[in-house]
């Protein structure tokens, strides 16, 4: 691999990737979780911020949020899909800093 590549992946001399060429995380989005379809195994879509949807092998739709407390990772489950919408799980979302204080 070329230095340059090396650079831009961030592998270059142990240091951090270069900010200019990093990409921001996309959100997911309404059409993407309506089409979320099952798979041989579970598998996450990822909203950002330690939030994703997880599809089960059944075709269910859970929404969870991966956060840290007193340093260690816990998960926190909002719900199913439909019955709880990607708008609502993004506002539940924004409660969590004020909880976990």
């Amino acid at each position: 691999m070329s230095t340059r590549i090396k650079y831009i992946l961030g592998h270059y001399g142990g240091h951090k990737r270069c900010p200019h060429f990093e990409v921001p995380p996309m959100k997911l989005t309404a059409r993407q979780v309506d089409t979320a379809k099952p798979k041989e195994k579970p598998y996450k879509l990822s909203d950002g911020g330690g939030l994703y949807l997880e599809v089960a092998t059944s075709g269910s739709r859970y929404w969870r949020l991966k956060y840290r407390y007193a340093g260690k990772e816990k998960r926190l489950a909002f719900g199913v899909y439909p019955e709880v919408s990607l708008g609502k799980v993004r506002i539940s979302r924004s409660f969590l800093p004020k909880l976990t204080r």
